[in-house]
C-alpha cells in the first residue's frame, strides 16, 4: 500500500478529557479498539495522499518519539487486517455473525421507529429532578417490607420453598422477571436517547443455556464520560423502579409469592452492580473513572507488579493517579474474586460428582423428590457456569491459537 487511506466510516476518538494518550478506534461494523498513540496518529493521517514514510514522520512529530517507515508499515498492515484501510478486506469479520459465539444466540426484538419512540418517551425520567424523586419514592416503598421481613413469609420460604410455591406460580414468577429484564434494557435505551444517541436494537438471547438481554447503542464513545455512565446505569435504574412497583403490589396484596417476586427483582438489580463480571456495574465503574478496558488494565497492573516491572502495560501511563489507584484496586479485587469463584466451583464439583449421579439414578428408579430435584437443579446450574467459563476461555484462547497456527503455516 503505497498511499493508504482509512476506510469510510472509521471513527477516531480521544477517550479522556485530560489530554492523556488514550485513544479509541471504531470500525464501520461497530467493533472498537483502544489503541496506542502511534496507531492513532498514523490512522488519522492516512488519507490516501501520504506514503508510509510520510506517515511515520507525522506520527513522530505528534508523539515526540522516532518512528520508522517500517513501523508505520506494520501499523498499516494491522489496520488493513481489520478492514480499516480502504479497499482491504479484513482477515476476519470485525463483528461475529449472530449466534456464532460458543453457546451464544441473539434475537432482535425491537428496533426502528417503535424503539426510538419508546426511548424518547421515557427519556424525561433521566432529568435530575425525576431521578431524585423516583429514587426517594423507591426507597420509601421498600422500608416497610424490609423492616418487617418476617411478615412477608420469605424466611420460611427459604427453609422450604416448595411449601408455598406451586408450579404455576413459579412459571408466573419467571415470566415477570423476564419482562423486568426487558424493562432493564429499555432503561439503557432511554438513557441513550436522553444523551442524544441513537439506539440500534434491543434483543434477547441465550448465553449457553440461560436467557440474556442486550441493547445496542450507536457511537456510545462519542458521548461524554458522564453520559456514558448514565447510559450504563440506566438499566439498573429502571429495574430498581420496576422493583418498586412490585413492592407496591405486595403492600396492596400481601402474600409470600408477591414478596418473593419483588425480592428476586431487587436481587437481580443489586447483583448487576457487582463489577467483576461484565454486568452493568463493570461498565458504570469504567465510565465513571474514564478507564477503557478496565479488566485488562487491572491484569496489566498485576502483571507489572508480579514481574517487578519487566512486563509493562503500555496504556497504564496514560491514566492519572486516581485512575491508577482504581485500576490497581480493581485488579486485586478481580483476582481475589476469580480465586474465590474457582475454589467454590472446585468444591461444588466435588460435591456434585458424588451426589448428582446417585440422585439421578434414584430419581429414575424411585421418582423425583424435592431433595433430588434440588440436587439436579444444582447440577444444571453447575453445568451453566462451567460452559460459560469455557466459552470465555475459548474467546480468549481462540484468537491466540489461530494466530499461532497462521504463523506456523506461513
Amino acid at each position: 500500500m503505497e498511499r493508504p487511506a482509512l476506510a469510510q466510516g472509521v471513527i477516531l476518538q480521544q477517550l479522556d478529557q485530560q489530554g492523556l494518550g488514550a485513544f479509541l478506534l471504531a470500525g464501520p461494523a461497530g467493533r472498537e479498539w483502544q489503541v496506542h498513540p502511534l496507531i492513532y496518529h498514523i490512522a488519522a493521517n492516512a488519507d490516501g495522499t501520504r506514503t508510509p514514510a510520510e506517515l511515520a514522520r507525522l506520527a513522530a512529530e505528534a508523539t515526540g518519539s522516532p518512528v520508522t517507515a517500517e513501523a508505520a508499515g506494520r501499523v498499516i498492515r494491522w489496520l488493513a487486517e481489520r478492514g480499516l484501510i480502504a479497499g482491504e478486506a479484513p482477515v476476519e469479520s470485525p463483528e461475529p455473525a449472530v449466534g456464532n459465539g460458543l453457546g451464544q444466540v441473539r434475537l432482535r426484538l425491537f428496533s426502528g421507529p417503535g424503539l426510538a419512540a419508546a426511548a424518547a418517551g421515557l427519556a424525561f425520567l433521566f432529568r435530575p429532578r425525576w431521578v431524585a424523586l423516583l429514587l426517594l419514592l423507591s426507597a420509601a416503598v421498600r422500608l416497610a417490607p424490609y423492616a418487617a421481613v418476617r411478615r412477608t413469609g420469605l424466611l420460611a420460604l427459604a427453609a422450604d420453598p416448595w411449601s408455598v410455591l406451586a408450579p404455576g406460580q413459579l412459571a408466573a414468577l419467571a415470566a415477570i422477571l423476564l419482562a423486568a429484564g426487558l424493562l432493564h434494557e429499555l432503561g439503557h435505551a432511554a438513557a441513550a436517547r436522553a444523551a442524544g444517541l441513537a439506539v440500534r436494537e434491543v434483543g434477547a438471547g441465550l448465553n449457553v443455556v440461560f436467557p440474556v438481554f442486550y441493547t445496542k447503542v450507536d457511537n456510545i464513545w462519542t458521548a461524554s464520560r458522564r453520559q456514558r455512565f448514565v447510559i450504563a446505569s440506566g438499566g439498573i435504574y429502571f429495574q430498581f423502579l420496576t422493583g418498586s412497583l412490585l413492592w407496591g403490589h405486595y403492600l396492596l396484596n400481601p402474600g409470600t409469592p408477591a414478596a418473593l417476586l419483588a425480592l428476586l427483582s431487587d436481587v437481580a438489580t443489586f447483583s448487576n452492580l457487582q463489577p467483576f463480571l461484565r454486568f452493568d456495574g463493570y461498565w458504570m465503574l469504567s465510565h465513571l473513572f474514564g478507564i477503557v478496558n478496565l479488566a485488562r488494565r487491572g491484569w496489566g497492573q498485576l502483571a507489572e507488579w508480579a514481574t517487578l516491572g519487566r512486563v509493562r502495560d503500555a496504556f497504564l501511563p496514560a491514566y492519572g493517579p486516581v485512575q491508577r489507584l482504581v485500576i490497581a484496586a480493581y485488579g486485586l479485587g478481580n483476582a481475589l474474586f476469580l480465586a474465590a469463584f474457582t475454589w467454590g466451583l472446585i468444591r461444588w464439583s466435588g460435591f456434585l460428582a458424588g451426589a448428582l449421579p446417585r440422585e439421578l439414578l434414584l430419581a429414575a428408579t424411585g421418582g423425583l423428590t424435592r431433595e433430588r430435584a434440588w440436587v439436579v437443579l444444582q447440577g444444571a446450574a453447575w453445568a451453566v457456569l462451567v460452559l460459560s467459563a469455557g466459552r470465555r476461555l475459548y474467546r480468549w484462547l481462540g484468537p491466540l491459537l489461530r494466530r499461532g497456527a497462521a504463523r506456523q503455516a506461513a
